[in-house]
C-alpha cells in the first residue's frame, strides 16, 4: 500500500528530486554540446571532404609522433594515446575525440606508418611505467615528408 498524506508527498518529492528535481512523468535530459567544427566534421558533405579530414588528422598524428621521437633520444620511445590526444588538443586538433584518434592510429598502424609498442617500460622522464604506445616508422616519415612538401608547410 502506498503511503498517503504528507509523508507520501515527501517520499514522492524526494524521489523526483533524486531524478534531477523533475516532476512526475518527466525526466532529466542532459544535452551534450557539440562544437560547430566537430559537428561539421561528423557531417562531411562528400567522401573527398571526409578523406581530406582524415588525411589532416593522420598528418598531425605523424607530426606529433615524429616530434616525440626526435625529442626523446635515449628515453622510452613512443607516445601513449592519451599523451598524443593531449598534445593534439593543445594545438592543431582541439576537438579530436578518442574515437577519431583511435581510428587514425589504426589506419597508421595498418598501413605501416606507425608501430604499436606494448612492452611495459619505466620512463624516467615521465616518472611512471608506460604501456601501449605508438611510434613513427620510416614509411611514416616518408609519408609525412611527402605530405608536408605537397601542402607546403610544416
Amino acid at each position: 500500500m502506498a503511503p498517503r498524506g504528507a509523508e507520501g508527498a515527501r517520499r514522492r518529492g524526494s524521489a523526483a528530486a533524486g531524478a534531477g528535481g523533475a516532476r512526475r512523468g518527466t525526466f532529466d535530459c542532459k544535452h551534450t554540446f557539440i562544437s560547430p567544427s566537430r559537428a561539421s566534421r561528423r557531417m562531411a558533405g562528400s567522401p573527398q571532404e571526409s578523406a581530406l579530414e582524415l588525411r589532416t588528422e593522420l598528418v598531425e598524428v605523424l607530426k606529433q609522433l615524429n616530434r616525440a621521437e626526435m625529442e626523446g633520444e635515449g628515453e622510452v620511445i613512443g607516445l601513449e594515446s592519451e599523451e598524443l590526444r593531449h598534445f593534439l588538443a593543445r594545438g592543431p586538433l582541439p576537438t579530436l575525440s578518442d574515437g577519431e584518434l583511435g581510428q587514425a592510429l589504426r589506419v597508421l598502424v595498418g598501413n605501416g606508418f606507425a608501430r604499436m609498442l606494448d612492452d611495459p617500460e619505466y620512463a624516467w622522464n615521465r616518472g611512471r611505467i608506460v604501456g601501449e604506445r605508438f611510434t613513427i616508422t620510416s614509411a611514416g616519415k616518408e609519408f609525412l615528408v611527402r605530405q608536408i612538401q605537397r601542402i607546403g608547410r610544416v
